[in-house]
């Protein structure tokens, strides 16, 4: 079994750490003051343990969040549906009750339905549409997509063949390619190798770093620190659709995160 848990992994899962405790903080501080004021006080602390570890591993030399811009390749864990998709003719409905959403394959009018959908009675909450978010950065320039699912029981590998056909409905220039096992969410060490491979297979397609993109949305939150720790020590970047909606636009905001590193020895 290997050691992650050294001296260098910990100062990377800090700064990981660090960075999810800001942006919850950052988001929450206006509608639930006390619980951003508690993130962005661990965020402190846990910059503060990071400081202390500078020396032991990597000196971070650049970490910015930044409006996520339109990237070539995509990797993305695809979450399971909270509603089975249903195909109709031509085109994919979700539904719930008497509650029904038509993916018409126009994606901005679609998420929009979606979310008038929340509203309804009974309401349509499906996570998918943020799924659906996190490629409209990417709409017009993609050309890979590669999607990873969880095993069964209840993962969500046996419901890519309907994300494959969904995601091709808005992306029609773009080849999406489903990994070809499915990956525990919760196993780091497979995750993360599973992720490298996709990396390393959009470079042979002729991909190039600074244009692929790890969207992080989807699964559990261990998935979402190995999405991040993938982009380390290259220039590939990984994205992060909101849960919650900007309180002063009212629009979902799509962030990409560049970490680079610089290790001391070579200073």
């Amino acid at each position: 079994m290997k050691k992650f848990f050294k001296l260098p992994w910990k100062a990377i899962l800090t700064a990981v750490a660090t960075i999810i405790a800001f942006d919850i903080g950052g988001n929450a501080i206006f509608q639930y003051p006390i619980v951003g004021i508690i993130f962005l006080i661990l965020g402190f602390v846990l910059f503060v343990i990071l400081y202390h570890l500078r020396n032991a591993f990597l000196n971070t030399y650049l970490l910015c969040r930044h409006h996520c811009k339109p990237h070539e390749g995509l990797i993305m864990l695809v979450s399971t549906p909270s509603f089975a998709p249903q195909k109709s003719g031509e085109y994919w409905k979700v539904k719930n009750g008497s509650t029904e959403v038509t993916l018409t394959g126009d994606l901005e009018n679609d998420i929009n339905n979606l979310e008038e959908a929340k509203n309804m009675n009974p309401p349509l909450r499906w996570n998918w549409q943020q799924l659906l978010r996190a490629l409209s950065p990417h709409a017009k320039s993609l050309k890979v997509i590669y999607i990873i699912g969880s095993p069964e029981p209840n993962g969500s590998y046996k419901w890519l063949k309907e994300a494959k056909d969904i995601i091709n409905s808005y992306i029609i220039n773009a080849n999406i390619e489903i990994y070809e096992n499915p990956i525990e969410f919760e196993d780091f060490e497979n995750l993360l190798e599973s992720i490298n491979d996709c990396i390393e297979n959009l470079r042979e397609k002729g991909i190039k770093d600074k244009d692929i993109l790890i969207d992080i949305t989807g699964g559990q939150k261990t998935a979402s620190v190995v999405g991040a720790i993938a982009t380390l020590g290259a220039r590939v970047t990984f994205q992060y659709v909101e849960t919650t909606p900007d309180p002063l636009t009212g629009k979902y905001r799509i962030w990409a995160y560049d970490v680079a590193v610089q290790s001391p020895i070579s200073i």
